[in-house]
């Protein structure tokens, strides 16, 4: 297979290349170690394996920095047959396979992956970089570090398949993965062989076993309660047996006491309305009394107002008769006060003559002159009073005869004349207004919300419904018990009903207990059976795991065999690159089966030494050779391009140019790019700069 193009869009320190290839040995040229170099050799392994629908961060981060969309690469390849067009974007997470002889496209990633590992010979990424693929930090191991433990073991089956095919001439079987599998199926469940039959027998013995004692324990439970379910239904046959005849016995004094009372309260009926008929013959005879009371009907207000006006009158004439007293009275006073006028007329008098005797003697007129004006004051105010006094008497009588006047006429509109035969009428009026609201309301009490047509029809034939039930009560009376006896079967009854529930109220739980349950007493002898079942599956699968072990111990013993015959096929190539790389210092070789690690001969210790005990720079040398004999022994044939990251950088100028000269030899078999800054191979292969 060779790459004819590649176009590289954001990736990493390229923003935008396009490089063409040719066959054989391809330099390409940095000015520097940021020149890119890495990032080509990067985009070519991606462009081939990435999925680029993933969304791990590792692969996102390889887009250049400070662009906005995310990387792409195109690829040109091509065959011995034919030639391809395989473009990867992380964009829009597509991918594309174009057979351009064809025209076929393909877009699945799995049949891409399918093609390539067809093109290429390297079905894996890792794989490829194991072989094929080889970046300057990764010279001194096959596999490369970075690569997860499922990814080496899987790397390590396909290297070592390879080599079997090679060593066997046919299509190899993957003899690791098949002594895996054994080894799993009979030490992982997963692996579902014997090792997963047995365990699972083991977690269904012990599950059965777990649910025997639990189910043991129900199944005593559901037959417990079916013993107890039938010892509830034969007492409650023999409560339902002595209940009967007591219910009815007690059924029929209750009766007894039932119709006692309904004829009581019946007879009582009967008896308020006979004293109701009464009543409303009663009620309808004041009603007719009170017709010749009709002038006084609705005219409680003018009665009233009658008596108020009569009251009125007689306090007006009151008032007249105390006002005529006190008028006596002054005149009494005024006529008391004569004494006063003489005396005081006595001693003037005799005070004037006595002034003809001596002058002193006009001392003595004085105080008559002052008893004088004494009863002059005294005249005027009595005098006062009685006309006061006279005017208010005439006021009243003014009013008197306005409000006897309305007497008359109120006592005219009721046809009487005789003020106290109009009010005794009146009250006689009122006594039997009363005694017909007393006859009313007895009646009403009587007939509560029903007018009397309802109630007469209601009870007309109570008498007849008396004598029924009397008859109906005469019938039960052969049954009566005494008190204490009626008490003592109720309270009989009462029990046994009281049991009978509480019997039925269990049973209706037993059987609602039986409805929900799952448990069936057939399910023991099942478990039973189902137990020596398992046993003797137990059995079977100890057997089969016995027949897997002693399979995996013989196809073990032949697959090292075979690995040994391939691991001195890698050991022979290897001999041949590192011979001549080294100018035949080292030529002797062994490769680990195990991890393909290296050892060789050293002429100083006179003994086989790991290589990585060696110098770093022959390190690299066996490391590449080991590489480029894989490359050759297991890629069937499809001699992808090498891909050499600088690898040489640590060799010395004469097993350099020993190195160069291999590697000519090699580009006449498989396209080689070497990634380098050196331009000590510029004279040997095609030039490529990329600075």
């Amino acid at each position: 297979m060779i790459l004819k193009r590649i176009i590289v869009k954001r990736f990493k320190a390229i923003k935008d290349k396009c490089i063409d290839f040719s066959p054989g040995l391809n330099i390409i040229k940095g000015s520097d170690n940021e020149a890119g170099k890495s990032s080509l050799r990067t985009a070519i392994v991606k462009a081939i394996y990435q999925d680029p629908a993933t969304e791990r961060a590792d692969i996102w981060g390889l887009t250049s920095w400070g662009t906005d969309e995310p990387w792409e690469v195109e690829l040109e390849l091509q065959t011995d047959s034919e030639s391809y067009q395989l473009s990867k974007s992380l964009k829009d997470g597509s991918c594309r396979l174009l057979e351009v002889g064809s025209s076929e496209v393909l877009t699945s990633k799995n049949a891409i992956m399918d093609k390539v590992a067809q093109i290429t010979g390297c079905p894996l990424e890792v794989f490829f970089e194991s072989t094929a693929c080889i970046g300057q930090d990764e010279l001194i191991r096959i596999i490369p570090e970075a690569a997860k433990g499922s990814e080496r073991q899987k790397t390590m089956g396909t290297i070592t398949k390879r080599l079997q095919e090679t060593l066997t001439g046919t299509e190899g079987v993957d003899v690791a993965t098949l002594l895996s599998k054994l080894y799993a199926k009979t030490h992982r469940k997963e692996a579902r062989g014997p090792y997963y039959e047995l365990q699972k027998i083991a977690d269904q013995v012990n599950n059965l076993k777990a649910e025997k004692p639990s189910l043991e324990e129900k199944v005593n439970r559901v037959m417990k309660s079916r013993r107890e379910l039938n010892r509830i239904k034969e007492e409650l046959q023999q409560i339902n047996k002595d209940l009967l005849p007591r219910k009815e016995i007690l059924g029929k004094n209750q009766q007894i006491l039932e119709k006692g009372k309904e004829i009581a309260r019946d007879k009582n009926q009967f008896s308020n309305f006979n004293r109701a008929k009464v009543l409303k013959s009663k009620l309808e005879e004041q009603n007719t009394e009170l017709a010749e009371f009709a002038c006084f009907a609705g005219r409680e207000g003018d009665v009233g107002q009658l008596q108020s006006t009569k009251e009125k009158v007689e306090d007006l004439e009151r008032k007249r008769t105390d006002l005529k007293k006190e008028i006596k009275i002054i005149q009494e006073q005024k006529r008391a006060q004569r004494w006063v006028f003489i005396a005081g007329l006595a001693a003037t008098i005799g005070g004037l003559l006595g002034l003809l005797v001596t002058r002193y003697a006009g001392i003595v007129a004085v105080p008559g002159l002052l008893m004088l004006g004494y009863w002059l004051v005294r005249q005027r105010d009595f005098k006062r009073q009685i006309k006061a006094k006279s005017s208010t008497i005439g006021d009243l009588e003014a009013q008197i005869k306005g409000n006897q006047d309305a007497v008359r006429n109120s006592l005219n509109s009721f046809g009487f004349e005789d003020y106290s035969g109009c009010l005794a009428k009146f009250q006689e009026y009122n006594r039997k207004v009363s005694d017909r609201t007393t006859t009313a309301n007895k009646l009403s009490g009587i007939l509560g919300e029903k007018d009397w047509d309802a109630f007469e029809k209601e009870n007309e034939d109570l008498d007849i419904g008396i004598r029924a039930a009397q008859k109906e009560l005469d019938s039960l009376l052969s049954s009566k018990l005494e008190p204490l006896e009626f008490q003592k079967l109720e309270n009989e009854v009462n029990k046994l009903q009281s049991r009978k529930d509480e019997l039925e109220q269990e049973k209706g739980g037993l059987n609602k207990f039986f409805e929900y349950t799952d448990v069936d007493t057939d399910q023991l002898a099942t478990i039973e059976e189902e137990l020596k079942w398992r046993e003797e599956e137990r059995k079977f699968f100890e057997k089969n795991m016995r027949l897997f072990e002693i399979t995996r111990e013989m196809l073990d013993e032949a697959h090292q065999q075979t690995l040994t015959k391939a691991a001195n096929m890698l050991e022979k190539e290897l001999g041949k690159y590192i011979s001549i790389i080294t100018g035949g210092r080292y030529n002797e070789v062994e490769i680990s089966k195990e991890d393909l690690s290296i050892r060789t001969f050293s002429p100083e210790k006179k003994d086989l030494v790991d290589v990585r005990e060696l110098s770093r720079a022959t390190q690299d040398q066996f490391y590449i050779s080991a590489r480029l004999a894989l490359a050759k022994l297991i890629t069937e044939g499809k001699k992808p391009p090498l891909l050499l990251d600088d690898p040489f950088v640590n060799s010395h100028p004469k097993r350099l140019e020993k190195i160069i000269l291999l590697l000519q030899e090699l580009s006449k078999e498989n396209q080689i790019l070497l990634f380098t800054c050196s331009d000590v191979y510029d004279d040997y292969g095609n030039v490529i700069s990329i600075s």
